[in-house]
């Protein structure tokens, strides 16, 4: 302004210099003042009318942390000079810009974003992550420093939170088949199994304990799975042999393939009735393949085997044995072929005898009172009976010879009572008879003869032999007797031919009762001191009655007789062939008590 006015001056005093002089005019004063006050400028002696005008560059503000601020106007607004005047710079304030950055935690730049002044920053990355580590995984948790409004440049920081990993113990059995698995293993425990012990099944060689697993325990870094590992040993097999009660005999612990030592032959006694003769053992014995129990087998009889030399004899162990007894023909494959001597006497609860064909002679008295004996088969082969061999076998029923037959002895069949019949061979003789054999057996009623036979019966030795009446013999032979001695039985007996019994057939009925069909003969003491007959059905085509056919001393008997009074008198050889006193005859026409 100075340089200004300076300039002015001379050319000022030649104006003055070239004319007249006039008057001057008062100057005023353009005050220019920042928007604090402060002054910027000062012109004086400013011309009226004139234009003010702010001779310097225009004024700047300084920003300030919100507003960046640029030059505006002068207020009030610029007008000609008329009087002094004070002019105030105006500013555009605009809200400052600042940097925001995101960062991750290790410094990695996540986001930069601009803001203005006062404005709530938002991250709108993708979610920070941390690497986990093989103990640790971290989640972001939040931003440091905690998030403000923008004051200024600003770095916020992603933090996290450190969570300890877990991991998964797997706890395989041997085959590869999870036994266990436990899911929450903090990193750097110690594994610990906690479930049953593993197992691992034997096969046929060896036998498996479990010994720990694989690989060995570690602190936990990461999942892991353990194997149960087995040690083996040879497989032993329990071996037993046992008696017929169960009883140890022997065991032996071996392995699989060895040979099984086999015991000597045990013996066994249960009572005194039957001995057990060691047969072998239940199952064939074999190389060791699995437990295995042997158990002895016996042969179980009545009856006791002598060995002598080459064959063996025979007898009961008990005379209290009580059933049927079979008479092997051999013994530990040698021949039976002899009887001790009385070995079965007196054995009163014996029902039946089986003598082999390997025996041929039955000693003197060896059956002797063998009083409950109902059948006796003698084999073929079966030669000579001794004196009493069968005395007093009260219940023996009938008796067949065999052709091996050549002698029985005196009294071989003495008293027995309820022998019933007879049959002889065809090669039968008198001969074979000696003295009284069947003295006593006053029950025979029968007495038949295989065709071509040459005994001959009536007076003489032989004849002596029987005590019943014999009326005739049959030169044919096809009987089978009935067992009338049977309290629960019907007996039916049919006939073809009057001199041939071709059948005898038994059917169940109730009470004790006697059915005679057909054209049959009832022979002398057929039905004698039967006390198990209460009733007899006789048919009207029954041909013949023979004496004490149905007499009965003391037993009260009913005959039903489908013909007629008249009809039955003719069917009686003897006036005794039943007790009048005892008997009740029903006829067609008629009851009769007492009388006939």
């Amino acid at each position: 302004m100075k340089k200004k006015l300076l300039f002015l001056i001379p050319l000022l005093a030649l104006s003055l210099a070239g004319c007249k002089s006039t008057p001057k005019e008062k100057g005023y004063t353009v005050t220019w003042l920042d928007y604090n006050g402060v002054i910027l400028e000062i012109d004086s002696d400013v011309k009226k009318g004139s234009m003010p005008s702010f001779d310097k560059d225009l004024p700047t503000r300084e920003s300030d942390d919100q507003y960046n601020y640029t030059f505006k106007e002068w207020l009030p607004a610029l007008t000609e000079v008329t009087q002094d005047v004070t002019y105030r710079a105006t500013y555009n304030g605009e809200k400052r810009q600042y940097t925001v950055n995101w960062v991750n935690e290790d410094g990695t730049p996540l986001l930069s974003e601009t803001y203005a002044y006062g404005d709530m920053p938002q991250y709108t990355g993708d979610q920070p992550q941390k690497a986990s580590t093989p103990q640790y995984s971290y989640y972001f948790d939040n931003w440091y420093p905690e998030i403000t409004r923008v004051t200024g440049n600003a770095t916020y920081t992603a933090t996290f939170t450190q969570v300890t990993n877990y991991y998964v113990i797997t706890w395989k059995n041997w085959d590869g088949r999870t036994i266990k698995t436990d899911i929450m293993a903090p990193y750097g425990s110690m594994p610990s199994y906690t479930g049953q012990t593993p197992t691992k099944p034997s096969d046929e060689t060896h036998d498996y304990t479990f010994t720990g697993w694989l690989p060995e325990f570690t602190p936990v870094t990461g999942n892991q799975t353990y194997t149960a590992q087995f040690a083996e040993s040879d497989r032993k097999y329990t071996i037993q042999f046992v008696n017929v009660d169960d009883e140890v005999i022997s065991t032996q612990q071996l392995e699989y393939g060895a040979t099984v030592t086999v015991p000597n032959d045990p013996t066994y006694t249960k009572d005194n009735l039957n001995d057990y003769y060691f047969s072998g053992w239940d199952k064939e014995i074999t190389a060791v393949n699995g437990n295995a129990t042997y158990k002895a087998t016996y042969v179980i009889t009545p009856l006791v085997f002598t060995l002598h030399n080459d064959h063996y004899s025979v007898k009961l162990k008990s005379n209290q044995y009580q059933g049927e007894v079979t008479i092997p023909s051999t013994w530990n494959n040698l021949p039976v072929s002899e009887l001790d001597e009385g070995g079965f006497a007196n054995a009163n609860k014996i029902t039946k005898v089986v003598i082999p064909s390997s025996i041929s002679n039955i000693p003197d008295e060896e059956f002797i009172g063998c009083t409950n004996l109902r059948d006796l088969t003698l084999s073929e082969g079966v030669a000579t009976i001794g004196e009493s061999a069968f005395e007093g076998c009260h219940n023996l029923h009938e008796l067949e010879f065999p052709s091996s037959i050549t002698e029985i002895k005196n009294g071989a069949f003495k008293d027995c009572k309820r022998l019933y019949s007879i049959i002889f061979p065809t090669n039968a003789s008198a001969s074979m008879l000696m003295g009284d054999c069947f003295i006593g057996s006053y029950s025979i009623a029968y007495i038949w003869f295989r065709n071509g036979s040459s005994f001959s019966i009536g007076s003489g030795s032989s004849y002596s032999c029987f005590t019943s009446g014999l009326s005739e013999k049959h030169a044919s032979f096809n009987y089978v007797k009935p067992n009338y001695e049977n309290a629960a039985t019907t007996i039916y007996m049919t006939e073809t031919n009057s001199d041939d019994i071709t059948a005898v057939s038994y059917d169940a009925a109730t009470g004790s009762e006697l059915v005679i069909r057909g054209n049959v003969y009832i022979k002398q003491y057929a039905f004698r001191e039967c006390v198990e007959i209460s009733d007899a059905y006789i048919d009207d085509d029954v041909a013949m009655l023979g004496m004490y056919s149905f007499y009965c001393e003391d037993h009260a008997l009913t005959i039903h007789y489908d013909g007629t009074k008249e009809q039955l008198s003719n069917l009686n050889r003897a006036s005794t062939w039943m007790n009048r006193e005892k008997t009740t005859i029903i006829c067609s026409d008629g009851i009769y008590e007492g009388e006939y």
